[in-house]
C-alpha cells in the first residue's frame, strides 16, 4: 500500500484554539505546562526557552542487518524516554523536512528519538517486510544500554502503523514498547482500499455506508507502488505508465493504455475504477496472487493482537482523505480492553492540521499530556 506524504502542520493555525481552550481549565500541572509549550512550538511560534536539539546520523546493527538512523536529543542531556519514530512514505525518507520538525519537537519533550531509514517507505510503498525490520529495531533498542533504563515508545505515521503494530505484536515480551502513538493508522486493509476507491466507510457501531472525500490521487499512488507485484511484466509496465499519467493529469484519458492490459492488469484496474463498495471484496479476490498476499500480510483484522498489552494512543481526523477515522475506532475495539485511547479531531486531515478549533485544542492538549505521562512511566 502507498500512503500520502507524512506529518505536516500549518504555522500559527493551532495555538489560538489551544490558548482559548486552556482558559476553560482550572489549573495547569507541570506536564500541562510542558504540553502547552510543545503545542506552542507545533504551531510555529518562536520561544526564547526552546531547547537546542542535536541530530546525529549513524548506523544500527540488528538481527535483520544494518539500518541507517538519525538520533535526536536535547543538547542539555535531558532525556526521560526513548522513542522509535517510523515515518510515513516519502521519497526523502528520514530527511523529509516535515519529519525532521516532528522529531525535533519530540526531542524537545525530552524523548531520545530514533528515526530509521526504511527502504520501502522511501520508495513510496509499504510492505509486510517492514514489520520484520521494525521488530529487529525494537529488539535492539530494548536491549541497548541507552534504552534499558528508560521507557521505550513507538510512534508510527499513517500506513506505517500497520507494520509497527505487527512488529510489536510478534516481539518477545521484553522487546515490546512500553507505549505507542499511531497517527492516521488503519486496521483492515480491505476497508482502506474500499475508502480510497469508492469513498465509502462504516463506523463499527453503524452498518450503513457513509461517504467520505478520499484524496483523488490515492488510488493511483497505490497502483504506482504495487504494479511491480504482478507476474506479467508487460502489465506491470503498462500500469506504472497509467499511474504516472493519472498522477500527472487526473483528467487524462487512459483508454489506449487500458487496451494493452492482460487479465492481471485488467483485474487491478477494475478494482481501482470500481465505485460500488459492496463489490470491493470480490474485486480484491480477483487480484494477482502476490498483491492479494501482500494486502493480507499487512492486514491487522483477524490477527491475534492480545500481545499489544500496553497503552496505545490513536490520533485520527474525522475528515481524513486517505484512511477513514473509523479504522482507528475498529483498531481500538480489537486491542486488549482498556489499552487503546482514541483522539478524534475535526481539523486533522490525515496528518495535516487544516484549521483551528477550540475542541481540537482541548483534545490535542489532553493527548500531549497523556504522551508525557507515558514518557514518565505513568500508565
Amino acid at each position: 500500500m502507498s500512503p500520502l506524504p507524512p506529518f505536516h502542520r500549518h504555522r500559527g493555525v493551532l495555538l489560538p484554539a489551544i490558548l482559548l481552550a486552556l482558559v476553560l481549565l482550572p489549573s495547569c500541572s507541570q506536564r500541562g505546562g510542558e504540553a502547552l509549550a510543545l503545542l506552542d512550538s507545533f504551531s510555529g511560534s518562536q520561544r526564547d526557552d526552546t531547547p537546542a536539539i542535536s541530530r546525529e546520523s549513524g548506523r544500527l546493527d540488528s538481527s535483520q542487518g544494518t539500518f541507517e538512523v538519525d538520533v535526536y536529543t536535547r543538547t542539555d542531556g535531558q532525556e526521560r524516554a526513548n522513542l522509535l519514530l517510523v515515518p510515513g512514505v516519502t521519497p526523502q525518507g528520514r530527511n523529509d523536512p516535515r519529519l525532521v520538525e516532528f522529531a525535533e519537537l519530540l526531542a524537545q519533550a525530552q524523548f531520545r528519538v530514533i528515526v530509521p531509514e526504511l527502504t520501502n517507505l522511501r520508495e513510496l510503498k509499504v510492505s509486510a517486510e517492514d514489520a520484520d525490520a521494525l521488530g529487529a529495531l525494537l529488539e535492539h533498542l530494548s536491549g541497548s544500554a541507552e534504552t534499558e533504563t528508560r521507557p521505550l515508545g513507538l510512534v508510527a505515521i499513517s500506513y506505517a502503523a500497520g507494520p509497527a503494530l505487527i512488529a510489536a505484536s510478534q516481539a518477545a515480551p521484553q522487546d515490546r514498547p512500553d507505549f505507542m502513538l499511531a497517527i492516521g493508522g488503519y486496521y483492515d486493509t480491505e476497508n482502506v482500499v474500499r475508502y480510497f476507491t469508492t469513498g465509502a466507510f462504516r463506523r463499527p457501531d453503524n452498518q450503513d455506508w457513509q461517504e467520505g472525500q478520499p484524496h483523488p490521487k490515492a488510488r493511483w499512488m497505490f497502483l504506482q507502488a504495487n504494479a511491480e507485484r504482478l507476474d506479467n511484466t508487460d502489465d506491470a509496465s503498462t500500469l506504472r505508465r497509467l499511474a504516472a499519467t493519472k498522477l500527472s493529469d487526473p483528467s487524462a484519458s487512459i483508454s489506449a493504455l487500458r487496451s494493452r492490459l492482460g487479465p492481471e492488469g485488467r483485474a487491478v484496474l477494475a478494482l481501482l475504477e470500481n465505485d460500488d463498495p459492496d463489490e470491493v471484496t470480490a474485486h480484491i479476490a480477483s487480484l494477482p496472487e502476490e498483491l492479494r498476499r501482500e494486502l493480507a500480510a499487512l492486514n491487522l483484522a483477524g490477527r491475534f493482537l492480545d500481545a499489544l498489552d500496553f497503552p496505545i494512543l490513536l490520533l485520527h481526523g474525522r475528515d481524513d482523505p486517505v484512511i477513514p477515522y473509523s479504522e482507528s475506532l475498529r483498531l481500538a475495539e480489537a486491542l486488549p480492553d482498556g489499552r487503546a485511547e482514541v483522539t478524534l479531531t475535526e481539523g486533522l486531515m490525515h496528518v495535516e492540521m487544516s484549521d483551528s478549533r477550540i475542541s481540537d485544542g482541548l483534545r490535542l492538549y489532553d493527548l500531549t499530556v497523556r504522551l508525557l505521562e507515558l514518557r514518565d512511566g505513568v500508565e
